[in-house]
């Protein structure tokens, strides 16, 4: 099946969103990632309108709406959706208004509103919220400011400040923080400077500096750092240069060099790399051209080219590759739609947002994380809402930020993900927080940077992602550090870029 006028995708561990020109947002793969209403396998399924960008977690989606809402479905196990439950949804629920910018982790979700503050919900056990506790946040919590844009990994957390600092909090056992250690950190710590992006896998990060060279860091068992090697490194190295934009999946990362070109490095196995090949490789690897935009799921990715068409490589087993394609892997992409102006992908679902603002998702849904009210999985996007402005999946949650600065969460809820502390999962997007311009979902933890640049956390927090000081899970969001412009959440850790443009994690 062929989707077209699509503006931008996101991919979810088992789900796929696809966001079309007209603001309408589709979704496909597995169950209730999608938020779509249904709980059966689907295919296709239209989830919401208006919507600007989301987001795809493990198994929930986030939407950001147009008028700076965001929106959340799917599974909500960890309060991932950040409607103050633990309750899946079906459908998309609004989470917060004044947000800029989401992501979505394992659990997890991140919000960065137009001030700048970061809020977070979702799973905690590892610190990925960076509210300094390692409690699961079903309500989203605040964790930094002066954040000009956000990363979830599984269960680490990236923030990047408007000063170029990068911050990070979460799990650290790989080294995937970046501040040479293998210490869990439940509140951010320094990482380096310079720096304008970065990007949380599922145990590894990714920073690109001022001046395009990307610098690695953390497990790198598949080649992921793309360093050439297969040792983990605690400290970051550089990879390669001329990069402008960077994505960090599961055991593999994607790389957007400025003549469009793409590039990929690590594991292979499902032919998320796209290069028509099977084998890993331990340095990037030419994938396309004539891409604008890049996104990595648990085994696939996303491409955005510059015509609007959106293309998927990698795992399809719960259809979250969007193409209505019965393969259950590909190695080369795949056309999934067209009329797309952002992209984003979950652990095993998509998330896509069309130019008229909808947002639309695909793939895994057990937790209703594709935000469009059904259960089951949909091979195709399916619409979960309007007057998205950016969105982020994690592992089973999504988050939805809108245009309106507010956040929505939806899927899994088990750790506070989405932001609310009851029920553990939701099937449509709950509104979480306002006042937010970015959000990033980790893998099960969520985090949102404020208009003032404050970070806001919540979710799992075990290795102390959450940022907040503690080990303790949040179902509603806490406060985390300031001053930053940027948010990533990682698989148990998260990440943050300060205004001064220091990392921190």
């Amino acid at each position: 099946m062929v989707i077209s006028d699509v503006r931008t995708i996101a991919a979810g561990d088992s789900h796929s969103l696809f966001l079309k020109t007209d603001g309408t947002l589709q979704g496909a793969g597995r169950e209730s990632a999608l938020g779509a209403g249904v709980t059966l396998p689907s295919l296709l399924a239209t989830i919401m309108s208006d919507v600007r960008t989301m987001e795809a977690g493990s198994g929930h989606s986030l939407f950001l709406r147009t008028d700076g809402t965001a929106w959340a479905a799917g599974r909500n196990l960890f309060g991932e959706l950040g409607n103050g439950t633990l309750w899946s949804q079906e459908k998309p629920v609004r989470v917060m208004e004044g947000v800029q910018a989401i992501a979505a982790g394992s659990g997890h979700s991140l919000f960065l509103k137009t001030d700048g503050t970061v809020m977070a919900a979702g799973r905690n056990e590892d610190g990925q919220l960076g509210d300094g506790t390692l409690t699961d946040q079903s309500t989203p919590v605040p964790v930094a400011s002066g954040v000009r844009s956000v990363s979830a990994g599984w269960y680490h957390s990236l923030f990047l400040k408007t000063d170029g600092t990068v911050m990070a909090a979460g799990r650290n056992e790989d080294g995937q923080l970046g501040d040479d250690s293998r210490n869990f950190r439940p509140a951010a710590v320094f990482v380096m400077s310079g720096v304008k992006a970065v990007a949380a896998g599922f145990q590894h990060s990714l920073f690109l500096k001022g001046d395009g060279t990307v610098m690695a860091v953390g497990r790198n068992d598949e080649g992921q750092l793309g360093a050439g090697t297969l040792t983990d490194l605690g400290i970051p190295v550089p990879v390669m240069s001329g990069v402008k934009a960077l994505a960090a999946g599961g055991r593999h990362s994607l790389f957007l060099k400025t003549d469009g070109t793409a590039w990929a490095a690590g594991s292979n196995i499902s032919g998320e790399l796209g290069n028509g090949t099977w084998g890993n490789s331990t340095v990037p690897v030419f994938v396309m051209e004539g891409v604008q935009a890049i996104a990595a799921g648990g085994a696939h990715s996303l491409f955005l080219k510059t015509d609007g068409t959106v293309w998927a490589a990698g795992s399809n087993s719960t259809g979250q590759l969007g193409g209505g394609t019965e393969e259950i892997q590909r190695n080369t992409p795949v056309f999934v739609m067209e009329g797309v102006k952002a992209i984003a992908a979950g652990m095993g679902h998509s998330l896509f947002l069309k130019t008229d603002g909808t947002a639309w998702t695909a793939g895994g849904n057990e937790y209703w994380q594709l935000g469009d009210d059904t259960v089951g999985k949909r091979g195709t996007p399916g619409l979960v809402m309007s007057e998205v402005r950016a969105v982020s999946g994690g592992d089973r949650h999504s988050l939805f930020l809108k245009t309106d600065g507010t956040v929505w969460a939806a899927g899994g809820n088990l750790f506070g993900e989405l932001g609310i502390e009851t029920p553990p999962e939701r099937s449509l997007p709950v509104r979480v927080a306002s006042g937010a311009r970015a959000v990033s979902a980790g893998f099960e933890h969520s985090m949102f940077l404020k208009m003032d640049g404050t970070v806001m956390t919540m979710g799992r927090n075990i290795s102390g992602e959450l940022g907040d000081g503690t080990l303790t899970d949040r179902q509603t969001p806490v406060e985390g550090i300031s001053g930053a412009r940027a948010i990533a959440g990682g698989g148990g850790y998260s990440l943050f870029l300060k205004t001064d443009g220091t990392a921190w994690a």
